[in-house]
């Protein structure tokens, strides 16, 4: 009973720990590109769904940003 405790209490606080992060993509001239992306989780998702964003900027010229949700 006791490691039950023990392992729910670990679940709930690393659900707690997690998260999230919105990237937005800009064009050339500084428009908001419409599907940004939303991600939570790890941090190696987060660093994942920013590189795809400096892709995407990257691919037309254009910038981005990635703030914390």
């Amino acid at each position: 009973m006791r490691l039950l405790i023990i392992c729910l209490l670990t679940l709930i606080s690393l659900g707690a720990c997690r998260k999230c992060e919105v990237c937005k993509v800009y064009d050339s001239q500084g428009n908001f590109l419409p599907d940004s992306n939303r991600v939570c989780g790890r941090k190696a998702d987060l660093e994942k769904a920013e590189e795809t964003a400096a892709l995407r900027a990257g691919n037309i010229g254009g910038t981005y940003s990635c703030e914390p949700d």
